[in-house]
């Protein structure tokens, strides 16, 4: 699919010949999500089908905006009731009317394969909100706290929590865990365990043991 001055490529091979992941390093909002190494990332783990669109520039032959998505499901015989279209941190554009050449893209790509699409901004995308709106999709407001902790020590820190918060992390660091850089697959069973243990408390989805594996054995 072509639309001067730019073409939609969805080959991940294309793109990162045409400068993917030098683009998302020199982009201002680039991310990790946006970067090949976490497509080949959601590539390598089961449950997880990554989608990539790129503009390749045709007078340059380089990339000048891209749009990962990840197609998630569960690993059963209702999975296809259950898959969804992720964003996280795209798309990376110049100008809405890049966006909106990837949106119409990726709309066409995941028509019939996710019951819905959200995309998780890491950015200000207020500037593409015109392009959201064009390709059908509705933007809610979501409000994220950022807390310096460089500044205060951490009885400073706590104090300004709930009280229920502060305990739980008190809780939390008096009980007997360790936190160590690891390459091996000994530990992530327990890890798994523990995360999932907490997030089902919480009812929230929670990440699948193949997906922190390929995580980090790449």
């Amino acid at each position: 699919m072509s639309a001067a001055p730019y073409t939609v490529v969805t080959d991940s091979g294309q793109l990162v010949q045409a400068g993917w992941r030098e683009y998302v390093h020199a982009h201002p909002q680039g991310n990790f999500f946006q970067l090949p190494e976490a497509f080949h990332l959601f590539e390598n783990t089961p449950g997880y089908t990554p989608m990539v669109f790129g503009l390749i520039q045709n007078s340059t032959g380089k990339v000048a905006g891209i749009l990962v998505s990840v197609i998630q499901r569960e690993n059963t015989f209702y999975g296809r009731f259950t898959a969804r279209s992720i964003v996280w941190g795209g798309p990376l554009v110049d100008d809405s009317m890049q966006a909106e050449l990837l949106l119409k893209s990726y709309n066409d790509a995941t028509a019939g394969k996710a019951i819905y699409s959200q995309f998780r901004n890491t950015f200000d995308c207020t500037a593409l909100k015109s392009a959201f709106e064009n390709a059908g999709f509705s933007y809610l407001e979501h409000l994220n706290f950022l807390v310096n902790t460089t500044s205060e020590n951490s009885d400073q820190l706590l104090s300004a929590m709930s009280k229920s918060k502060a305990r739980q992390i008190k809780k939390g660091l008096s009980s007997a865990h360790i936190v160590e850089a690891t390459t091996r697959k000994k530990p992530i069973p327990f890890m798994h365990y523990s995360k999932t243990f907490t997030m089902k408390k919480s009812t929230n989805p929670y990440l699948q043991k193949a997906f922190l594996i390929t995580f980090i054995m790449r």
